[in-house]
């Protein structure tokens, strides 16, 4: 099967304050096919930025593997419990990995320490709360155009210096 089959599959009706960039994905049912879609990026700063051209593909890659790392170092996952079932004894929570917490936390830690503290927090405001820069120049009281780009700025060497520990660049 070519590789080169691309099917179309991009929307024409979008919800009212949709954020969206075309995309390229594998088709999931035709081995070997690709689908032309529409993407939502509204609650994804990080591929916004990408889809926008104002971080490269290192640096998109090295805040994924941050944001990985964070989901690693925590214990245990949040499920809600449905009360319309009934209920099952014997469910037991699953044991974590010490091993892959252990070295995400190292991984963070060395992070922390390469972008220093107001570095790693604009990062985690970024890849952890999903906060556009807007949005943390905002909650920082920084209403001038030139804070606005500074925190933009800073957020890329940040994102360049990940890319650099973590091998991409």
């Amino acid at each position: 099967m070519p590789r080169d089959k691309i099917y179309d599959r991009m929307a024409d009706d979008l919800p009212i304050n949709a954020v969206v960039v075309p995309d390229v994905v594998d088709d999931p049912i035709e081995g070997g096919a690709r689908l032309r879609v529409i993407r939502s990026v509204r609650d994804d700063p990080l591929a916004g930025m990408l889809s926008r051209g104002q971080i490269d593909p290192a640096q998109h890659e090295a805040g994924r593997l941050w944001q990985k790392y964070r989901e690693d170092s925590e214990i245990g996952s949040i499920r809600a419990i449905d009360p319309t079932k009934e209920a099952v004894d014997g469910g037991r929570f699953k044991e974590p990995d010490i091993t892959r917490m252990s070295r995400a936390l190292a991984e963070l830690k060395a992070a922390q320490r390469e972008l220093g503290e107001y570095g790693a927090s604009i990062v985690h405001d970024v890849l952890a709360r999903r906060m556009t820069i807007q949005q943390i120049a905002e909650a920082r009281c920084m209403t001038r155009h030139r804070e606005i780009d500074y925190l933009g700025r800073r957020f890329r060497e940040c994102l360049e210096s990940l890319a650099k520990l973590w091998g991409y660049a």
